[in-house]
């Protein structure tokens, strides 16, 4: 009897300690699930169909819809005249929105000058920030006909030019040629109307858009230009001379480019034009430092692959999407801190 009532003591206690330890020691809590990063779509807005900043724009669409939060909704825009007043006045776009335009087009629009003398100053400009470049632009008029040499030349012809909206292909042209006090009748046609109506005689020369290497080795010929070459005609490039670069560079805050003899078909002498990295997008200062940087990686990750979608595409390299060229006060932080940390770019002071 003793023998059983001490074997139940003993169960007894033996089941009062597993309870106690299963008590004090409960099972782990599971891991929490790491927290998902709520999405966040740019709002990315270029210029017309076919432009080289529509299709780096497209290209940076189509590589953010891999990404797990950063999404990219691109479409046309109005050009740069359009865009630079749009971003200083729409304070919603601030937070969230891509244009393209350039340090050239702030400063003018701040002065009211350019494309901007009927519209008055633009306000705010001091607050816009690069966030990657695409293109190093020279602008240039090309015609069929020999005896037109020079800019001066085209005095009271028939120009065929991109759409209004346009600077580079439309505007910046218009505003050298009035500096220089060269009377012209523009046609806006876009750049593919205008290569078309050069070829059908209605205007006398054509704007061109021509991004290049730094060197003026390498160029990235837009379809326009193609079209024209298509024809099979002698095509010549019309200088701007000395007078004329300068002028245009002083009044567009561009560089002066010398191309030696031979840089063009048919160039036997020195020509003078205005450019330099000038195909840019670019943000409000507010906009976020993290989306800015995911941008920029993205552009770095993804350059390369774009070289197919346009010959202009294929001349970029670091530097020139990092915009490498510009002081870093001018390049928006979070896109900066992207491309010092995964291409090495250094900034001027």
């Amino acid at each position: 009897m003793k023998k059983r009532t001490l074997s139940i003591c003993l169960a007894v206690v033996v089941g009062s300690v597993f309870l106690l330890m299963s008590c004090a020691a409960p099972e782990p809590a599971p891991t929490p699930a790491p927290a998902v990063h709520p999405e966040f779509t740019v709002d990315l807005r270029t210029a017309d169909i076919g432009a080289i900043n529509y299709i780096a724009a497209a290209a940076l669409e189509e590589a953010a819809s891999k990404h797990p939060w950063l999404k990219i909704a691109h479409s046309v825009g109005g050009g740069n005249v359009w865009s630079v007043p749009y971003m200083a006045e729409t304070k919603e776009a601030w937070g969230n929105t891509i244009l393209v335009g350039s340090r050239s087009n702030f400063k003018s629009a701040s002065l009211g000058e350019g494309p901007w003398e009927n519209t008055g100053v633009v306000e705010g400009t001091e607050d816009f920030r690069l966030i990657f470049g695409y293109s190093f632009s020279n602008i240039m008029f090309v015609t069929f006909a020999p005896d037109i040499k020079t800019v001066y030349d085209l005095e009271g012809k028939r120009l065929g030019l991109g759409t209004a909206g346009q600077t580079a292909w439309a505007q910046d042209p218009l505003a050298i040629l009035r500096a220089l006090d060269i009377d012209v009748t523009p046609e806006f046609l876009g750049a593919k109307g205008a290569a078309e109506a050069m070829i059908e005689g209605r205007v006398s020369a054509a704007i061109q858009y021509l991004p290049s290497s730094g060197d003026f080795q390498k160029w990235g010929w837009p379809a326009s230009y193609i079209t024209l070459e298509a024809t099979q005609k002698p095509l010549y490039f019309v200088d701007w001379t000395e007078e004329g670069a300068r002028t245009g560079a002083a009044l567009l805050y561009k560089d002066v480019q010398e191309y030696p003899p031979g840089t063009f078909p048919y160039q036997t002498e020195t020509y003078w034009g205005e450019g330099g990295l000038t195909g840019t997008y670019f943000v409000h200062k507010t906009f976020p430092d993290e989306v800015a940087y995911e941008v920029a990686k993205l552009v770095i990750e993804n350059y390369e692959s774009w070289a197919p979608r346009h010959p202009a595409l294929a001349l970029l390299t670091p530097g020139l999407v990092g915009l490498q060229s510009y002081p870093k006060k001018y390049v928006h932080p979070g896109a900066a801190r992207a491309y010092e940390e995964l291409a090495g770019i250094t900034y001027p002071d």
